[in-house]
C-alpha cells in the first residue's frame, strides 16, 4: 500500500475555514510568515517566491518597514557617521521635504519603479528644477543601494528610473 507523499514544503500549505489557502514559511529566529491565496496554486506561488527570497538572503521579517522608516535609519546609521555635516543636512532636507511625503508611506519591500517615477513626475509638476529632481532621485538611489546591501530589498527601484532631462545651457549644447 503506497502512502501519499507531500512535496518539499507542502506541509506548510493548508486550506483555511474561510476557503482561502495559506502557505507558511519558517524564518530565522523561529518566526513564521504566511502567504494567502484564493487557490492552492496562488498560495504555493507565494511560498515559492518567499523561499527564493530567503535563499537570496533577503530579510522577509522586515516587510512592515516603510521607506520613511528606512530613510530615517539610513540617515542616522550610514550618512551621519560617514559624510560631512553639510552633506548630512542636505540629505536630511531632501528626505524630509521630498522623499517622505512622496513615498515614505510605502512598505520598503513593495517600492516599485512606478512609485519612483510618479514621485519624480510630481516633483517636476510642482515646479522643482530638473537639477533638484535629479538630486531627489540620487539620494533615494543611494539609500536603496544600502538597503540592497543590507538585504532589505531585492532591487533598487531608484536606479531603474531615468533621471529627468536637464535643461540646455545658454550655448545650446
Amino acid at each position: 500500500m503506497s502512502t501519499k507523499r507531500r512535496g518539499h514544503n507542502e506541509r506548510a500549505i493548508k486550506q483555511r475555514t474561510d476557503g482561502r489557502w495559506e502557505a507558511q514559511v519558517s524564518l530565522p529566529g523561529g518566526k513564521r510568515k504566511s502567504y494567502y491565496g484564493r487557490t492552492r496554486k496562488e498560495a504555493q506561488d507565494g511560498l515559492r517566491a518567499a523561499l527564493r527570497d530567503v535563499d537570496a538572503g533577503l530579510d522577509l521579517g522586515s516587510s512592515r518597514q516603510t521607506v520613511g522608516q528606512f530613510l530615517d535609519r539610513w540617515l542616522e546609521d550610514v550618512v551621519k557617521p560617514a559624510k560631512a555635516p553639510k552633506t548630512h543636512a542636505t540629505y536630511a532636507d531632501i528626505v524630509r521635504l521630498h522623499l517622505k511625503p512622496g513615498v515614505g508611506h510605502v512598505p520598503l519591500a513593495k517600492l516599485t519603479p512606478q512609485h519612483v517615477a510618479a514621485l519624480l513626475k510630481a516633483k517636476q509638476d510642482a515646479g522643482l528644477s530638473p537639477r533638484m529632481v535629479h538630486h531627489v532621485r540620487a539620494v533615494l538611489r543611494t539609500a536603496l543601494n544600502q538597503a540592497m546591501r543590507w538585504g532589505l530589498v531585492a532591487r533598487n527601484a531608484g536606479a531603474l528610473v531615468e533621471s529627468p532631462r536637464q535643461a540646455l545651457g545658454r550655448c545650446g549644447r
